[in-house]
């Protein structure tokens, strides 16, 4: 009776795994989405701001925590040697939020300079291949520092 039930919640789990990988993508989309259009109603001239008006999101803007680490990570991965520029104009993120975090993950050891310039993740071999999956190398990052990056892998 128990490895009946151990058999079908192994099974059941295997059809559903690639739904939550889904899932987890598409919530990724919908922050990047709300990011973009919280920073179109917020951009204004300087002028129509009065004095001591913020220029910062709502505090409900904000990604969750782990969220942009994960987001850079997964598109180096896709796409070794892509620069900071380019990271922030794909994913909608500011140009600062890239540029800091991309020099913290090389700092850490969890992302290096790419040999034709840009970045790239630092499991990738001398040759350019990846040395394992972009979702290992996620995995393999978020276990070296599992409170910085809780919420990869």
């Amino acid at each position: 009776m128990l490895d009946e039930i151990r058999r079908t919640a192994e099974r059941r789990l295997r059809q559903i795994e690639p739904l939550i990988d889904e899932a987890e993508r598409l919530r990724e989309v919908l922050a990047v989405i709300e990011r973009r259009s919280v920073a179109a109603e917020r951009v204004r001239p300087r002028t129509g701001r009065t004095r001591g008006e913020s220029m910062r999101a709502p505090a409900g803007a904000r990604a969750a925590k782990g969220a942009n680490k994960r987001l850079i990570l997964e598109l180096v991965g896709e796409r070794p040697g892509i620069t900071a520029a380019e990271i922030a104009s794909t994913t909608g993120l500011k140009r600062t939020v890239v540029a800091s975090t991309v020099s913290r993950l090389k700092r850490y050891g969890e992302l290096r300079d790419h040999e034709q310039g840009g970045v790239c993740l630092a499991a990738l071999t001398s040759a350019g291949a990846p040395a394992q999956s972009t979702r290992a190398a996620v995995a393999t990052v978020a276990a070296k520092h599992p409170r910085r990056l809780a919420t990869v892998a």
